[in-house]
């Protein structure tokens, strides 16, 4: 774990993009973040820890099977994730991932067991241009000789005010809320200003984030206005209703 006091030798800094400009990212404390943010490492020792985690090093397999079988939901369906692991298919093949983001630091690492594939990707700079995940994915795939068939979603224009009537904060069943934001002219789906995807629209009610992960339908009203939202990433999809009188972030 990451000490804020302690000097480190090779220890990057983190920086961002703001209004046009690379700063170092905004500073705090990653004592109370534990694995969630506060774990410094590289991509070797991640290399090692993934091959001890696999090869019964670290827990059992009977153990490892329960972490990767994709939990189920209260209505019967599927969560999409086992115990620390999204769970899908990559080029047809079973597909182990997990990713995430901090002030200035972003990451997404994959691992396709049955071909003994590990890819991890980190980044000391924040660029929303930049698809961490989908950079991963294309070099699985250039391991395996496989290509990605090319992006299907075409992005349409519209203008702020058109975009306006979707900013606000959605609230879901499990209690929790996302915001969509309005930020120079861009559309952002997230937790807030520092966490966020931009989002593109394909039509007036469906939006995606080019390669990623995250796909939201909006339900709107006689008057165009979103009332709630339809958010999906990977196999989850979860529903969020617009709360009156909350728009921006404070």
């Amino acid at each position: 774990m990451i000490d804020n006091t302690k000097v480190i030798p090779g220890l990057v800094s983190g920086y961002e993009r703001v209004d046009g400009e690379i700063r170092k990212a905004g500073m705090m404390s990653y004592a109370y973040l534990h694995a969630a943010g506060g774990m410094c490492t590289n991509i070797d020792d991640l290399a090692k820890w993934t091959n001890a985690l696999f090869t019964g090093q670290v827990i059992s397999r009977a153990s490892l099977e329960e972490c990767l079988t994709p939990q189920k939901l209260n209505n019967g369906g599927s969560s999409g994730t086992g115990w620390g692991w999204f769970v899908g298919t990559l080029y047809g093949r079973p597909y182990l991932c997990h990713g995430g983001g901090i002030y200035g630091f972003v990451n997404h690492t994959l691992s396709l067991p049955e071909e003994n594939i590990y890819v991890a990707f980190l980044r000391n700079f924040i660029n929303r241009s930049t698809d961490t995940r989908r950079m991963a994915e294309d070099i699985a795939g250039i391991v395996l000789g496989e290509s990605r068939p090319p992006e299907a979603d075409e992005a349409i224009s519209l203008s702020p005010e058109q975009m306006s009537r979707y900013v606000g904060v959605y609230k879901f069943d499990d209690d929790s809320t996302r915001r969509i934001m309005l930020l120079d002219g861009r559309l952002y789906y997230g937790l807030d200003e520092k966490r966020k995807v931009e989002i593109f629209p394909e039509s007036t009610t469906q939006f995606h984030q080019p390669g990623g992960r995250v796909r939201i339908e909006f339900q709107l009203d006689e008057n165009g206005n979103a009332v709630s939202l339809v958010a999906t990433a990977g196999e989850q999809n979860k529903t969020g209703v617009k709360q009156p009188g909350r728009d921006q972030p404070e």
